[in-house]
């Protein structure tokens, strides 16, 4: 039997800025550290002379691969799952189990929603993998939050039950549609006919046996 997800070096010589940081340990360390942590979707080590450091994450940095920076020795792994190709663009983030992909051409959100589930920002993680692509790409990103005979609810009809997250001043009255935004991982909202990039989703059932690294 194939298993669901496997650990996978991704990049090489990138970090998220020249002022990296994490703990001080092994490679074979920092991999361990990640598998055990459920909200360990991706790492960073660095490998120095001796021990190298750890860093872990809860999303997948890949999606915005062009604003990293060169940083020599540092390797970068994620989870891949066996279900979410990414030859089409779709990457997986196992904080969330979440099968996500960025769609750059610019849409208003009912042109979104027509052409890909939106993404259902109901965790924190999914709306920190949002915030990193707005405020690495420098833009707002659709998901599928919407307004409707007075209530916000996600597009399949689901109440936003036990987690919200909206900034501050939001939701403003006659913007129905829901963002993230690159200043804060918060939801906002924004008017649904204007053109931005967004995240589409797809199902992926959780596994609790998928040990492969």
């Amino acid at each position: 039997m194939v298993p669901a997800i496997t650990l996978s070096l991704t990049l090489v010589n990138l970090a998220p800025s020249a002022h990296f940081s994490g703990i001080r340990t092994s490679l074979v360390d920092c991999s361990s550290r990640c598998y055990h942590n459920t909200s360990c979707s991706s790492f960073f080590y660095y490998k120095g002379s001796g021990s190298g450091y750890c860093k872990v994450n809860t999303v997948v940095y890949s999606v915005v691969q062009d604003s990293l920076v060169g940083f020599r020795n540092m390797m970068y792994y994620e989870w891949k799952h066996v279900n979410c190709d990414e030859s089409a663009g779709w990457k997986f983030q196992r904080a969330s189990w979440l099968c996500f992909k960025v769609v750059t051409a610019k849409a208003t959100h009912t042109a979104a929603k027509s052409s890909c589930n939106l993404l259902t920002a109901n965790t924190q993680s999914k709306v920190d993998q949002a915030y990193l692509i707005a405020s690495k790409k420098d833009e707002r990103v659709w998901v599928g939050g919407v307004k409707g005979s007075g209530a916000w609810r996600w597009l399949s009809g689901k109440a936003f039950d036990d987690f919200e997250a909206w900034d501050d001043g939001y939701p403003e009255g006659g913007k129905d549609c829901m963002i993230v935004v690159k200043s804060t991982p918060k939801w906002a909202s924004d008017t649904c006919s204007k053109d931005r990039v967004y995240m589409c989703e797809v199902s992926i059932q959780p596994e609790t046996s998928y040990c492969n690294y």
